[in-house]
């Protein structure tokens, strides 16, 4: 399956930042601290993350990319395969919230996305010419 957020040469005129709610490699918060999770997400650089799902039982899992203002699905992938993953690429998404949401089996692992754009603006001043002009004035 071509996803839908292959790389894109399309660059922003604007500074574009991502943030997603956590750092470096994470993993999905559960009550079982000790447990190993079976969801990793890594910001590859600014735009891409990789989602990686370990389902070592081969239970139906699913990875989307849903855009939270209308909860519109933008990327699906599904497998029963003990390991899989995407490499997502958010750069030519309008700014906004995202969810990348993993379902493994029963349980789902939800992380927020929040896409923004920064606008740099400046000024520029010239510098003021004064004109003198002469007055008819007599004393």
């Amino acid at each position: 399956m071509k996803p839908f957020l292959s790389t894109s040469r399309k660059l922003l005129p604007l500074l574009s930042l991502a943030a997603i709610s956590f750092g470096n490699p994470v993993q999905a918060q559960s009550s079982a601290e000790t447990k190993p999770q079976p969801v990793g997400i890594e910001r590859v650089d600014t735009f891409s993350y990789l989602v990686r799902i370990s389902n070592p039982a081969l239970q139906k899992a699913r990875l989307q990319l849903v855009r939270l203002s209308d909860s519109v699905v933008l990327y699906e992938e599904s497998s029963a395969k003990a390991t899989f993953g995407q490499k997502l690429n958010v750069q030519s998404l309008p700014d906004g919230q995202y969810a990348i949401v993993v379902r493994v089996g029963p349980q789902q692992y939800r992380y927020t996305l929040h896409l923004q754009t920064e606008t740099h603006r400046t000024t520029d001043l010239s510098t003021a010419s004064v004109v003198l002009r002469p007055t008819n004035k007599l004393r």
